[in-house]
């Protein structure tokens, strides 16, 4: 059997597509939030582009995870802030963080 090694860890485009299921978000409603072409979106999920940061907040906001975990993986210890990932006040019309 081969070595798997890190072969088996979650990189930024698993963690993309897990946000959009984890937030019920389609590609065409994310790419309406980023204010891009579905075209743009499917990149980043195929990690043909990386997002840039604004992306990446928006993207996590949309779908309701913490920024630091879209971006590192890592699962924070304390829930995000009302105001948006990592505290940034980042609201747009159109983004509502989840009710719980």
């Amino acid at each position: 059997m081969a070595q798997l090694g890190g072969a088996l860890n979650w990189d930024l485009v698993d963690r993309l597509h897990k946000a959009l299921r984890v937030g019920n978000v389609s590609v065409t409603k994310m790419a309406a939030e980023l204010g891009v072409h579905r075209n743009t979106v499917g990149n980043y999920l195929r990690g043909t582009t990386p997002p840039d940061r604004r992306t990446l907040v928006t993207w996590a906001l949309a779908c309701g995870v913490p920024l630091v975990w879209l971006q590192s993986g890592e699962t924070p210890e304390t829930p995000p802030s009302p105001d948006g990932p990592d505290g940034v006040n980042v609201r747009r019309e159109g983004i509502e963080p989840p009710t719980r």
